[in-house]
C-alpha cells in the first residue's frame, strides 16, 4: 500500500488523498479472513522501498500517483509499469490512472497530458486530449469523457465468476459512474453500466460502459475503478480485489 510518502521525509507534503485514507484500506483488507487467517498481510510503503516483492500495490490517490522526477516519470515508467509487466497486480482507486503526478515540494498535483493549442473560430483553444493520457497510450483502454452521473450497475456471468456478485455490494447498485472504461477485448470488465447518449438527431442512446475493470499488461494486471469513491463504490472494490486475487490463484 503506498502510503504517499516518496522516502518518509516528514519535511514534505504527502500525497493528497481521496475520501479513504491507506489507513482505512489497509483495515478494511486486513479484516478479509480464510479459515480464521488473515488473506491479506497489508505493508505501508512509501515509493522509494524496494515493492517489486509485494504481490499487489494499491494506489489510494485515485488520478494521482507519485514519482521521483515529476518532468520524466522515470518512477512510473521504470519501476510501476515494469512491476505489472513481470506480474504484479497494480489497483487504481478512482478515474484516469497516473493523470496527475504529485509536487511533494508545493503540496499540489500535476496535470500528466501534454497541452495542444488549436485554433477555433478564429480564438486560440488550449486543451489535454484524453487519447494523449499516459494511460490511453500505455495500455490502450479509452474511456468515458463525459459528465459522472449516478447510474446503476449489472454484470454477466462470466463477471460474476470472476470477481463475484457486486451488484448490491455495499448496500446498492447505483454508483458514483467517473471516467468508465469504453467496452474493448482487452480488458476485463468486472461492473458494467449503460450510460445515456444524446444522438446527433436529440435522441437518448444508452451506451455500454465498465465502471471497474482489470487490463491485463503483459504478465500482470492493473485494475481500474472508473467511479468517484464514496462508501458504495468502496465496499464493491473490496470485494473485487479479494475475488479477483483469488481468482488469479486458481489459474
Amino acid at each position: 500500500m503506498f502510503n504517499g510518502w516518496i522516502d518518509n521525509r516528514s519535511n514534505k507534503k504527502k500525497c493528497e488523498e481521496t475520501d479513504f485514507t491507506d489507513k482505512e484500506w489497509k483495515e478494511k483488507l486486513e479484516e478479509i479472513s480464510i479459515n480464521n487467517h488473515k488473506k491479506f498481510k497489508v505493508f505501508d510503503i512509501c515509493l522509494k522501498q524496494n515493492f517489486l516483492k509485494y504481490a499487489i500495490i494499491i494506489n489510494p490517490f485515485g488520478e494521482i500517483h507519485l514519482d521521483e522526477n515529476i518532468r520524466t516519470l522515470s518512477t512510473l515508467y521504470n519501476r510501476v509499469l515494469k512491476y505489472i509487466q513481470e506480474g504484479g497486480i497494480f489497483i487504481c482507486t478512482g478515474g484516469i490512472p497516473f493523470y496527475y503526478v504529485w509536487n511533494e515540494i508545493l503540496g499540489i498535483f500535476i496535470d500528466t497530458t501534454p497541452e495542444q493549442i488549436e485554433l477555433e473560430r478564429g480564438r486560440i483553444r488550449q486543451f489535454r486530449p484524453f487519447i494523449s493520457t499516459i494511460f490511453t497510450k500505455e495500455f490502450s483502454v479509452n474511456f468515458n469523457g463525459f459528465p459522472s452521473l449516478n447510474l446503476p450497475v449489472f454484470q454477466r456471468q462470466d463477471d460474476i465468476n470472476i470477481f463475484g456478485d457486486l451488484r448490491m455490494e455495499g448496500g446498492s447498485q447505483i454508483v458514483d459512474e467517473f471516467r468508465s472504461a469504453l467496452p474493448s477485448n482487452r480488458i476485463i470488465p468486472a461492473l458494467r453500466t449503460l450510460y445515456p447518449m444524446t444522438t446527433e438527431e436529440g435522441d437518448t442512446e444508452e451506451k455500454e460502459m465498465w465502471p471497474l475493470y482489470v487490463v491485463p499488461y503483459n504478465k500482470g494486471y492493473l485494475m481500474v475503478l472508473g467511479m468517484r469513491l464514496h462508501n458504495v463504490e468502496f465496499s464493491k472494490m473490496i470485494k473485487a480485489i479479494d475475488n479477483f486475487t483469488t481468482y488469479i490463484l486458481s489459474l
